[in-house]
């Protein structure tokens, strides 16, 4: 079978039997990786950097920040991405990342920890771009019982 019979099939059978390989093969990749691991923007991890830059209106001149700001506001992924540093940078090395910082209990000053292994829980609290910190995220949130 030829590569163009594979993607150009003549007949129907031909279509349903490629289709029907896509499916286990997807299905195989969610069975051994999880449902979570097949994201559209993960490759770049855009989409999370995509809503941070949107949380900002302030302006920060002619920098890799603006643009990536500008191109955000203007849904313009192709911009966002190539202010990010193209689609081949390595993610360590793109120029705008999240910023995390240790989850910390106001009121008793410890760190929360994940309640199976102990481990210290990180939060998004901005962005990080050519090492300075944008803090994005102003308000500190908690669950409290309603007052009846």
């Amino acid at each position: 079978m030829k590569l163009f019979d594979l993607i150009f099939p003549s007949d129907f059978l031909a279509f349903f039997r490629l289709f029907a390989s896509l499916v286990v093969a997807r299905d195989t990749w969610q069975l051994v990786r999880g449902n979570d691991s097949i994201h559209v923007a993960q490759r770049i991890g855009g989409a999370s950097v995509w809503r941070e830059l949107r949380r900002l209106k302030e302006k920060f001149g002619d920098s890799i920040l603006e643009q990536a700001i500008i191109a955000a506001d203007n849904n313009d992924w192709k911009g966002f991405t190539n202010a990010m540093g193209g689609i081949f940078i390595p993610k360590k090395k793109q120029s705008i990342r999240l910023y995390y910082e240790m989850n910390i209990n106001i009121e008793t000053g410890e760190c929360a920890q994940i309640y199976y292994d102990g481990d210290v829980i990180f939060q998004v609290k901005g962005l990080l771009c050519a090492g300075k910190k944008v803090i994005t995220r102003l308000n500190n949130w908690r669950l409290e019982q309603a007052s009846n």
